[in-house]
């Protein structure tokens, strides 16, 4: 780096400066010619200093109609952006996976532009012609006095201009999707989908879309611009109508006073004001928030306490309340509140009970969402039901199997499961391999003892408990 006053810095400073009279010195250039006086010219040097030609452009002398042209390009422009946005977003969507064609797709899209404006305005005008001819035969073939006496042409603004315009935004919007999409963390979404976001695209609504507006909102803006500015290749395609940089375009030909210069202030100034008021508007929108907050009562900080909700998967409401008690002990910070799913059986002992206590959990888990709670727990060292829960979930949904799972990795190192009953085995280690932890977690062993009797019966002598084929490890803190 350059230290401020050595000969490389100047170097450099004259450098920059060259490129940025070069980059708005035509602008200014205009806008100066623009002042020129009554008997001034195109050109410098400048006859007098005069608001004569802005006059003469309001009075519209000589100059085409302007106003109409200018709004057909805002109109277009939104029309363009709105498509561009849309095509892009869902292209970038549909290219993170691999498809059939997908090569060739792209390809096409980004193919045209290598092709010169010209030639495909020239293609694309060519193009409607074969099609205003084949209109007009089928008039004629068919008898269809509407055609035959009022069609003119398909070609227009919005249909072979549109058309021609995304052939130079479209690719623009898809390049800068694939770029988004290639340093998107999907890590994100898949954290959504753990904490029950995935029915209905609320990952994409919720999640993805957020991340990446700021990149659809500078698609639009891109779009935006480059229909507005656009003149190549809508040349041969508009029809009967023109838009601001067509008219402008033919005044060169025709205007030799400064009256066409007159043009320039206003566009910049006019969004120049537009920008400077959205950002002071956003100020004061933010001024008035942090005002707002400062002048709220003290009493609207009090914390309040996080409201979980346990549904125990069985009818068995002694489980039900011993779970809360033992929750409401460790974490009295929080409130729990416990429900019991009197329609499930009265203990879950492998798949089939899992299976039968599905339904009215899942109607629990519902009801339970209209409450707005923090998070609902699920009951069941079996995780009965908890995919499914969080599908149809507005707030996190846990399950007392894959917690412990978790925890286990958090602060032990290789470590076993002991359980119940048999039928509870094939469960758990399924459940170990969808999570992640089949690598740290090495056995599960079944104690052979009844869940009921394990609660509240006298404890069963426990069979075929072995002892773990393992030396322990802990995690060094």
């Amino acid at each position: 780096m350059h230290r401020t006053g050595s000969r490389g810095f100047y170097f450099f400073l004259i450098i920059f400066t060259l490129f940025v009279i070069f980059l708005y010195g035509p602008m200014f250039s205009i806008i100066l010619l623009s002042f020129q006086g009554p008997e001034g010219g195109l050109t410098f040097p400048m006859n007098g200093v005069s608001f004569h030609w802005f006059g003469e452009l309001w009075r519209g002398a000589g100059v085409v109609d302007i106003g109409s042209a200018f709004r057909r390009s805002l109109v277009l422009g939104f029309v363009v952006m709105i498509l561009t946005v849309t095509l892009s977003v869902a292209a970038g969507l549909a290219f993170r996976k691999k498809f059939k064609g997908s090569e060739l797709l792209f390809l096409t899209t980004i193919a045209s532009l290598i092709v010169p404006s010209i030639v495909l305005s020239l293609g694309v005008a060519l193009e409607f012609r074969l099609l205003d001819e084949t209109v007009k035969w089928f008039g004629e073939t068919f008898g269809i006095e509407k055609i035959n006496y009022e069609f003119q042409t398909t070609l227009g603004m919005f249909t072979s201009g549109m058309g021609t315009q995304l052939t130079w935004t479209l690719p623009f919007g898809l390049l800068i999707m694939f770029a988004v999409f290639n340093r998107f963390d999907k890590s994100y979404e898949e954290a959504a989908q753990d904490l029950g976001e995935k029915a209905n695209g609320k990952t994409l609504k919720e999640v993805v879309l957020p991340i990446i507006a700021p990149s659809i909102i500078g698609i639009g803006l891109f779009g935006f611009t480059l229909s507005y500015d656009e003149l190549a290749r809508s040349s041969q395609v508009m029809g009967a109508t023109n838009t601001l940089p067509l008219e402008l375009r033919g005044l060169t030909t025709t205007v030799t006073t400064p009256i066409i210069y007159a043009l320039k202030p206003f566009f910049p100034t006019f969004f120049h004001f537009w920008c400077l008021g959205k950002f002071f508007s956003k100020c004061m929108v933010a001024f008035n928030f942090r005002v707002k907050i400062r002048k709220l009562p003290h009493e609207q900080y009090k914390w309040k306490a996080m409201k979980v909700i346990l549904i125990n998967p069985n009818s068995t409401e002694a489980m039900t309340l011993s779970s809360v008690e033992t929750a409401q002990k460790t974490a009295p910070e929080i409130n729990f509140e416990g429900w019991t799913s009197f329609n499930g059986p009265p203990s879950i002992q492998g798949e089939e009970d899992g299976n039968y206590a599905t339904k009215p959990l899942l109607e629990l888990v519902k009801k339970a969402n209209k409450q707005k709670p923090s998070a609902i727990i699920i009951g069941c060292f079996d995780d009965t039901g908890l995919e499914k829960a969080r599908e149809i979930s507005l707030c996190p949904v846990l399950g007392i199997g894959e917690s412990s799972f978790l925890l286990s990795y958090l602060f032990s190192g290789e470590t076993a499961v002991i359980t119940t009953v048999h039928e509870a085995v094939p469960i758990i280690k399924k459940n170990i391999k969808n999570a992640g932890y089949s690598t740290l977690i090495s056995e599960v062993i079944a104690a052979d003892v009844e869940v009921l009797d394990l609660d509240f019966g006298p404890p069963s002598q426990p069979k075929n408990l072995h002892k773990p084929p393992f030396k322990w490890k802990h995690k060094k803190t």
